[in-house]
């Protein structure tokens, strides 16, 4: 991540936070733009070595010039979208968006 990014913590179910990963590094890598229209990119996640009854958080990233509150409604559509297209609306539910400053001040 560099200075023009902003931080999103995505804290939910692993085997959900897996498909995001998966969803959205393929994406970015695929055709170089954003996923969702703000989504530039994902941090580290354990592909492959998924609890389905754990949870974790995944960082996802986003250009610092769009506005926190519509990068968060922007993610939740994406996530909305990858829950939709994967049928696991259940696990999206479970799904909370922070940014990386307010999770850090809990």
């Amino acid at each position: 991540m560099d200075a023009q990014e902003r931080t999103f913590l995505l804290e939910g179910p692993d085997a959900f936070l897996d498909q995001v990963y998966e969803t959205v590094e393929a994406h970015v890598h695929r055709t170089g733009e954003e996923y969702g229209q703000v989504i530039t990119g994902v941090g580290m996640a354990e592909v492959g070595d998924v609890e389905h009854e754990t949870e974790s958080v995944l960082p996802v990233y986003v250009p610092a010039t769009v506005d926190p509150d519509e990068a968060e409604e922007l993610i939740g559509l994406a996530l909305d979208r990858i829950a939709d297209e994967h049928s696991m609306e259940l696990a999206r539910q479970g799904v909370q968006i922070l940014p990386e400053e307010a999770a850090e001040s809990e």
